[in-house]
This record gives C-alpha cells, structure tokens and sequence, in this order.
C-alpha cells in the first residue's frame, strides 16, 4: 500500500509542478521587462548570499572539528581497544564514533565531496590539489544560475511559446483531476482540478469528459444539483456525443457493444466469402456494412480494401491499379494504406505520384478477357527473366504455392498453424495467405532469421500427414525463399525461374 500511494503522489507531483512552474513563468512573462530583470536580479543575489553564508557555516564547522579533535586527544575518556583489536570491531566505540560524526557533519551521503552542502558550486570552492570532470564544469557553465539568461530561457516571451505553456497546463490540470478520482478517490479535490481546468480554460479540449466526470464526482458526493448541471451541460451542447446518449438510455452501452459484435461478424463472414472466391457476397456484406456505418468507423477501411482486392480478381491490371490508389488516396493514414502501396509495387510501379498522374491522363482501360477460373489468371505463368540472388543468412520464408480451387484453404493453413503450435511451442509464426487469384493462393510461414532455420523447417513439415495429406492430387510447389528474392518473384510473376533458381541453389 505504502509503495503503490507513493508511485501515485509521484505522478501526482508531476503534474502539480508543472502546473505551479508553467504558472510562474507566465507571471514573469507578463511583467515588464525592467520589473523582471529586477526580480531575477533579485534572485541571484539571493542565491550569492546563501553561498556566502554555507561557505562561512563551512569555515566553522571546520575551526570547530580542529578545536574538537584537540579535547578528544587531551581529555576523551574512550579508551583504544585492548587485545589489538580494530578499532571498526569494537562495537561500543563505533557506536560512539558514529554518533559524534552526526553531531558534527550531520547526515551525509556516501560519497565523493561529502562535505560540500552545495554541489552546484563545487567548482569554486576546489583546492588547488583537487580536480574536477572537465565535462561537468562545461555543463554548469551552460547553466550559470547567476545569469539572468538561466532564468529567461523558460518565460514564455513569445505567442507560441506561450500557447505552449498553457496547453501544459491544461494537460497537467486534467491529469490531476483524473489522479485524485481514479487513484486516491479524492472527490473533492478531484472536483477542484476539473472545475479550475474549465474556469480557466472555458474552451479547453477536455470540456466533454471533464463534464461527464464532474456528473460523476458530483453523485458520488451526493450533490445531487451540480450533477443535474453537468448532465444538461452534455446533453444540450454535446447531444450527439456517446456520453449524452449514455446519459438518456441506460442501455446504450450494452447496444454498442451488440453493434460492434455484429460488425465484426460481418467482417469475417467478408473475409470467409474472399476466402471462397465469392466477390459477389463480399460486395454484398460491403454494402451492408456502409448502409449502417460511416467511413470514419474502425472497420470501414478493411471492408473497402476487400472491395479493392475483388477488383483485383475480376478485372485487369489497370483498373486494379487505379482502385488501389483510390484506396490510398482515401485511407492515407491507414495501415492497409502501406499494403496498397505494397502490391503496386509488386507490379514495378515504384513512383505512386507518376502512376496517379498517368491513370488520371489515361481513358478509361478496356476490360481483358480475363474470366475468373480460366488457367491464364495464374500471374505467375510469365517467363520474364529475373536474377534471383542467394543469401543463405538473411530473413527466409517457407511458402507453398497452391491451386485454390482444388483445396480448403482456410482448413490447409489451420492444419499449419496447428503444426507449429506442437512443434515450436516457444517461437511464433505468422501465416499469411496471400489469395494471387481466383485460382492460385500463396501461403506464406514467416519469419526464420536464415536459410538453415528455413529448410530444418521445411524437412520438418514435410512430414506432416495433416498438412499434406490435403495437397494430394492438388498442383502446388512448396519452397524456401529469402525475403528479398520473395519481394523479386511477386514483381517478376516468374514461378518457373524462382523454382529452378531454388533447385540448384537449395
């Protein structure tokens, strides 16, 4: 209890003393600038008398220690130790030892210059047979606290500098308001921060759940009033806000929590439908999906990425080039944005500016004769010359190429994981399917740190009846690849070279 109050006081502290710091600097930046220098001047001066009196202080307690050292010799009554014992073995005259030392010096560190109450200062008072750490005096020149320069580099003096110190502020008084409530249950002090953060900042970004917590805090203390207040504050100036819904219908929590379950469900029935080859459906749960939700929900770019990978499949390589940027374009800050970029590069396109530009100038691309199922859909059936390079030490993949349409592709890459879950129970495998077609899958188990991991690996599932015993009767081809020579086949879409190039190299 005592070690967890203490780690709370300690973030607590941390945020009072900005608030109190960011407080202060801002008074300064607000007087004049004769005023200021006056104050600062005043401080350093302060600063020079208390060094002239530790210095003083210092000189006695030295006189005094010489004047000590002279009656303990003349007059002590502690005898030496008999025997030829150490001195440090006897424990009463430690003990007395110890205790003279606290009168004396007091309480003091272990450590070098022990007898200096200032460190910060401890360049000016060295003996000329002491040295000190010639980085150490370089900082302190830096940071002179006898500079009127030491004390104006933090006053916020421009208006930049100045919003910046008010949003610490705001920031600091929000986060002690949450502390006193969540971590010492302090209600009223809790209440204090909130109400001093909109006081002071009536437009703050915390309005919102500073409202919703004073609503809080205010039933707990049972003023019933105050809380009324804050629940009318939300509902009227935030009404679309979650919290002023939680606020009219108790259950709205429990219905947002049944509509998140149902989307998820929609979205790995979509992805079992991809899975399947069935863009018909896909595009079908899409459209739900939007009819319900907006595109600024947390799903809303994995279902439009899915609508982009069917234009894959059933179009050509123009028109999924231009959905892909389109899905860039619109989902910028989205991971899924990055595996868009991935795939137009699998396809040489390295300059995405250049491609926007062309297919922005290009008329509208004329569907291939590109049925799905026909054997021409496999990409990689192209001959296209491409140098493979071996690296036995760098990042490798175990993949197997496989004909989706003869196998359960989600059972084959179950019965995988399955394998690695019994056999490297202490390693962590990704396995990735990437669907190339409507014909051909890629699944991918990554990643070892070399070739000899990989191919220990591959002799090893090889073995598995579960996995294999599936891709009987089925056309596929199971390798290892380095990660470089992997990125290589998905832009060459040479399967043929990369197979002979593994033969004589593996």
């Amino acid at each position: 209890n005592i070690r967890s109050t203490s780690l709370n006081l300690n973030e607590l502290v941390q945020y009072t003393t900005i608030v109190e710091f960011e407080d202060s600097v801002q008074r300064l930046a607000n007087m004049s600038a004769n005023d200021r220098n006056k104050l600062i001047d005043k401080i350093i001066a302060d600063l020079v008398e208390k060094e002239r009196i530790q210095r003083e202080q210092e000189n006695l307690d030295m006189v005094n220690s010489l004047l000590f050292d002279q009656r303990r010799g003349s007059s002590s009554n502690v005898s030496a130790p008999s025997g030829g014992k150490w001195y440090f073995y006897n424990p009463s005259q430690l003990s007395f030892g110890k205790n003279e030392f606290t009168k004396k010096w007091g309480n003091r560190k272990n450590e070098d210059n022990w007898r200096r109450r200032n460190k910060n200062v401890i360049e000016q008072f060295l003996d000329e047979n002491e040295s000190v750490d010639s980085s150490v005096v370089a900082i302190k020149a830096n940071t002179n606290p006898k500079s009127r320069e030491f004390y104006l580099q933090d006053i916020p003096l421009t208006d930049s500098a100045l919003n910046a110190s008010h949003e610490k502020i705001v920031e600091a008084l929000y986060k002690i308001g949450h502390i006193y409530k969540e971590l010492f249950t302090d209600y009223p002090k809790s209440i204090y921060a909130y109400e001093d953060l909109n006081k002071r900042y009536p437009k703050n970004i915390y309005l919102l759940p500073s409202y919703y917590d004073l609503y809080l805090l205010n039933k707990l203390v049972n003023n019933i009033p105050e809380a009324e207040k804050y629940k009318n504050l939300i509902i009227n100036n935030y009404p679309e806000s979650n919290h002023a819904k939680l606020l009219q219908n108790p259950d709205f929590v429990k219905e947002v929590e049944a509509k998140e379950v149902a989307d998820n469900q929609l979205y790995i029935d979509t992805y079992d439908k991809f899975m399947d080859g069935n863009c018909n459906a896909v595009l079908s749960n899409i459209n739900k999906f939007f009819r319900e939700n907006d595109e600024k929900h947390k799903l809303a770019a994995k279902f439009e990425f899915f609508k982009t990978l069917c234009v894959g499949k059933n179009s050509d390589s123009t028109q999924f080039k231009t959905a892909l940027v389109d899905f860039m374009q619109k989902y910028k800050k989205d991971d899924l944005s990055t595996v868009a970029q991935n795939i137009l590069e699998y396809f040489g396109t390295t300059d995405i500016q250049a491609l926007i530009a062309e297919l922005k100038a290009r008329p509208e691309a004329k569907k291939k004769n590109n049925e799905p199922g026909s054997e021409n859909n496999d990409i990689f059936d192209n001959q296209e010359e491409n140098e493979f390079e071996f690296d036995a030490n760098s990042e490798h993949y175990y993949v197997i190429y496989v004909k989706s349409a003869d196998v359960d592709i989600k059972r084959l890459s179950f019965e995988i994981r399955n394998f690695n879950i019994f056999n490297f129970s202490m390693r962590t495998f990704n396995v990735v399917n990437f669907p190339v077609n409507t014909n051909y899958e890629l699944i991918s188990v990554r990643s070892f740190k070399n070739q000899r991991q990989a191919s220990n690996y591959s002799k090893m599932i090889t073995g598995s009846r579960d996995v294999f015993d599936m891709l009987q009767n089925v056309k596929h081809e199971a390798f290892i690849i380095s990660l470089s020579n992997y990125e290589k086949l998905l832009k060459s879409k040479n399967i043929n070279g990369y197979l002979n190039f593994f033969e004589e190299k593996y």
